[in-house]
């Protein structure tokens, strides 16, 4: 049966030819069960929010983390979250959530997955690994009592346009360890070296009534990242 051929389509076919031949060489991480145990070493833990798409948030986020859990990063590789993860379908098992998706809240297949890429980024920071490629979302759609995670420390991924990017720059493989309860997600970095998680900051450096920009600096004031959210 052939696929239908949709703007849509079309346009991420395009997007990913282009990513293809600029990450042309690149070491991408591997499937492949080392068979060792890795100690853990850093751990998040955030609340799943109540929403009319929990359940299927909740389905979307265990299968895509079975997946990442697979991933083993042999120092110097590159982790990328649609590599590992793959397109989101409804053909590969996913269910309709809600999406952020140019600003609005929409509803699309594999709904949630965000949360997901914005744990692993979190960990990444603290970590100290390479930060390839992140993007922030564009609108902060929480209120501050709501929030769960720091405002900054997010990384939106949308198939064929935005990917969550690190590279293990430690001397050690890693590997992650996920766990989806009904109510909350827990993410490990796993390595066989000892690690300390390092201080990070996410600082708000203006606020007024249409934007927030948050500054991401290490504790030795080394700026990572710089986001600026429209307000809902």
């Amino acid at each position: 049966m052939f696929r239908a051929i949709t703007p849509r389509f079309l346009k991420i076919a395009w997007q990913l030819a282009r990513r293809k031949v600029r990450h042309r060489g690149w070491r991408f991480a591997q499937f492949r069960p080392d068979g060792v145990a890795f100690p853990i070493q850093i751990s998040l833990c955030q609340p799943i929010r109540p929403s009319s798409h929990l359940s299927n948030k909740v389905h979307n986020l265990r299968l895509a983390s079975t997946l990442v859990e697979a991933i083993v990063i042999h120092p110097g590789e590159a982790f990328s979250f649609w590599h590992c993860v793959g397109p989101p379908t409804k053909r590969r098992g996913y269910l309709p959530g809600r999406n952020l998706i140019a600003g609005r809240l929409r509803e699309d297949y594999g709904g949630g997955l965000c949360q997901l890429s914005g744990i692993l980024y979190h960990l990444a920071l603290l970590a100290g690994l390479e930060i390839v490629e992140r993007h922030h979302h564009s609108v902060d759609s929480y209120r501050e009592a709501e929030r769960f995670t720091p405002l900054g420390s997010d990384a939106t991924v949308v198939y064929g346009y935005r990917d969550l990017i690190f590279r293990n720059r430690l001397s050690a493989p890693i590997h992650f360890l996920i766990t989806v309860a009904d109510t909350d997600l827990t993410a490990s970095l796993c390595c066989l070296t000892d690690l300390t998680a390092k201080t990070i900051y996410f600082r708000r450096v203006n606020s007024d009534t249409s934007s927030i920009e948050v500054i991401s600096e290490a504790g030795d004031g080394t700026v990572l990242a710089h986001s600026v959210y429209q307000r809902n």
